[in-house]
């Protein structure tokens, strides 16, 4: 979660390759990545960590470059159980049209179970 190596080759839709800009994981870090498609069109993210709990918790912000009146905070912990890390995420919009509007924005859902079925297929290389 707060690799920068790692992330970049889990996180995202499988379309996408990602390219982490920065990567500041502790309090009042920031985290800057990119998703560049093949066709060389680009889609920046940027998050700000407002609690970085090593191996147990992250408080952060999500804000999409081309919608940034669109901002949602995320909180995930991570919880070992059976010898195995289950993470839990859960995302705080600023409004129902936001939520709303994320979810109709191509795809989101869609990437987001690719992203980790990603991570689950890297997690099992080991």
């Amino acid at each position: 979660m707060t690799d920068a190596k790692m992330l970049a080759q889990w996180w995202g839709p499988r379309k996408y390759e990602t390219v982490v800009d920065k990567l500041e994981p502790k309090t009042g870090g920031q985290w800057r990545f990119i998703n560049r498609a093949t066709d060389g069109g680009e889609h920046g993210h940027h998050t700000v960590f407002h609690l970085v709990e090593a191996s147990q918790r992250l408080v952060q912000t999500f804000e999409y470059e081309c919608a940034t009146s669109n901002v949602l905070m995320e909180s995930m912990t991570l919880e070992e159980r059976n010898g195995k890390t289950v993470v839990t995420a859960h995302s705080l919009f600023q409004s129902v049209e936001d939520r709303e509007g994320m979810l109709a924005g191509g795809g989101k859902e869609e990437g987001s179970r690719e992203t980790y079925a990603k991570l689950d297929e890297l997690l099992a290389k080991d």
